[in-house]
């Protein structure tokens, strides 16, 4: 979707440019799309795999 779709991608783009100025956000963590996208999955990942172990115990 966010390939497909140039408005989802012009927002995220702006929502990453837009980091506060003030001293705890002078070091940006996130800088691009893509390493949103790969943070949202690893995320993801590992919630479920902690559902799924804890429903094997």
């Amino acid at each position: 979707m966010i390939d497909s779709d140039p408005v989802v991608r012009m927002y995220l783009n702006q929502m990453i440019a837009q980091v506060p100025s003030t001293k705890s956000y002078r070091k940006r963590h996130l800088h691009s799309v893509e390493q949103l996208l790969r943070l949202i999955n690893e995320v993801l990942t590992m919630a479920w795999c902690e559902c799924t172990r804890r429903r094997a115990a």
